[in-house]
C-alpha cells in the first residue's frame, strides 16, 4: 500500500516524532476483486517531547491528497486519548457497497475534555469535483 504523503510520515518519525497511534480502513474491500482496486484510509497520530502533537491523514486514492496539522499538548496522549469514528459522505454509521466510509471523525481527548476535534475527508475531491460539474451545466 503506497501512501502519497508516506515521506513526509517517515520524515516526522525520524526528527523525534513518536507515533501514539496508527488506523488504517479499507472501505471498498468487500466490493472490489483485484488487490490494486482496493482504497486505504490512514490516519497517523504523532508526538515529540515537546509534547507537540502532528495528526497526519494518508490514501492511495486520487482523490485524496494527504493532510497533516499540528497541535499544542500540555501533556503526553497515548492511544486511548484518540478515537475515530468512521462516517459515510452523507453521515451514515454503517457503510454500505454504494455509500462507503470516506470521512473521519478524529478525537484526541484526555480526562474527559476535548483537546482537538477535526472531520478528515478523504473524498473531498469527489464532491469538488460533482460541484463542478453541477455549476457548468446550470442553466445561466
Amino acid at each position: 500500500m503506497k501512501q502519497k504523503n508516506e515521506a513526509y510520515e517517515t520524515a516526522k518519525e525520524m526528527v523525534g516524532y513518536e507515533l501514539i497511534y496508527t488506523e488504517t480502513i479499507c472501505p471498498n474491500e468487500e466490493y472490489v476483486q483485484r488487490e490494486e482496486d482496493k482504497i486505504y484510509y490512514t490516519i497517523k497520530v504523532f508526538q515529540n517531547q515537546d509534547n507537540r502533537i502532528m495528526v497526519s491523514a494518508a490514501s492511495n486514492s486520487a482523490f485524496f491528497d494527504g493532510d497533516q496539522y499540528e497541535l499544542e499538548c500540555l501533556e503526553k496522549i497515548s492511544a486511548e486519548n484518540v478515537s475515530i469514528e468512521w462516517l459515510t459522505l452523507m453521515g451514515e454509521k454503517t457503510q454500505g457497497e454504494k455509500n462507503q466510509f470516506s470521512v473521519a471523525n478524529l478525537v484526541i481527548s484526555m480526562d474527559g475534555e476535548v483537546l482537538n476535534e477535526r472531520m478528515i475527508n478523504f473524498g473531498a475531491k469527489v464532491i469538488e469535483m460533482v460541484t463542478d460539474v453541477i455549476n457548468k451545466n446550470k442553466p445561466q
